[in-house]
């Protein structure tokens, strides 16, 4: 019977993780594509190539109206002058046919994507960097997601992660999620934890 092969996925809107179980049982981190163990959550567009992570970051220099930052926020929201007043200095956000969209010049035209476009675009690229890493093609994926996520934002994150080729086995909110990892709640005391994010 072949293993199925899944990961643990911390998706932020700033930096992301991907994380599976090794042998000994343990969380182990896997290094992107840079060697890096946290991917930041950016896309950029640069003449007509499109970048993601570290190297979509390294574009805020000097392409910060090509960059895409916060879509994973953007999530199950609509769009609002308040949102588009939040990212001012990088890709411009509009109110388009499909929503709330960023707006980004290429080479080849313009392009505009909704922030589950966004999502999907990198939650594929963090599927394939885990799939070059283990050598194996992921089955599914538990995402560690912030307590703040709306219902409306945890289901647009569930149908992004179908839309990119990683089920979604269940969404865990961060805190729970750091807490499972140093044991809690494995054994028969009463404990009180404090866990700070």
């Amino acid at each position: 019977m072949a293993t199925k092969t899944y990961i643990g996925l911390s998706l932020g809107t700033d930096n992301s993780v991907i994380a599976i179980i090794n042998k000994e049982h343990g969380a182990e981190v896997i290094a992107n594509e840079d060697g890096e163990h946290k991917t930041p959550t950016y896309i950029a567009f640069s003449g007509d190539e499109e970048y993601h992570g570290s190297q979509a970051k390294h574009q805020l220099v000097r392409n910060a109206e090509s960059t895409l930052q916060g879509f994973v926020g953007m999530l199950g929201t609509e769009y609002s002058a308040e949102l588009a007043a939040a990212h001012q200095g990088y890709a411009r956000v509009e109110d388009g046919p499909r929503g709330a969209e960023f707006v980004v010049a290429t080479e080849s035209g313009e392009v505009r994507l909704t922030a589950h476009e966004a999502t999907v675009r990198y939650l594929a690229r963090l599927r394939t960097t885990a799939e070059a890493y283990l050598g194996r093609t992921i089955e599914g994926a538990v995402l560690g997601v912030p307590m703040s996520r709306t219902s409306a934002q945890r289901a647009a994150i569930g149908q992004a992660c179908a839309e990119a080729g990683l089920p979604l086995l269940q969404l865990v909110d961060e805190p729970v999620a750091a807490a499972m990892q140093y044991g809690v709640g494995q054994t028969a005391r009463d404990e009180t934890v404090l866990v700070v994010d």
